[in-house]
């Protein structure tokens, strides 16, 4: 894909970005590369059609783990009775 001057220049205003005459030229063959690397990766063929190959969610039936609550607790850095404490992360907000 061949993409011209005036093409990323008008991008350039469209973005609200402002480049010298210099800088436009080393974007141009920036983006002519970049557009390159782009159309030769769409032809690889990564993933044959093969019914094997096929992707499908997989979901896993949910089930509930009993676990004793002092073994978890006692793994804790710190604790404050039945509860793990944690770092306070917003400001303003009450213990």
């Amino acid at each position: 894909m061949d993409i011209q001057k005036e093409e990323v220049l008008k991008l350039a205003q469209l973005s609200m970005l402002r480049f010298s005459d210099q800088e436009l030229t080393t974007l141009t063959s920036d983006f002519k590369e970049f557009l390159g690397y782009v159309q030769e990766i769409m032809t690889v063929d990564s993933l044959p059609n093969s019914e094997s190959n096929r992707r499908f969610n997989v979901f896993r039936e949910d089930r509930a783990i009993t676990k004793d609550r002092e073994d978890i607790l006692s793994q804790a850095p710190a604790r404050s009775n039945d509860y793990f404490v944690v770092p306070k992360i917003l400001e303003g907000t009450e213990n």
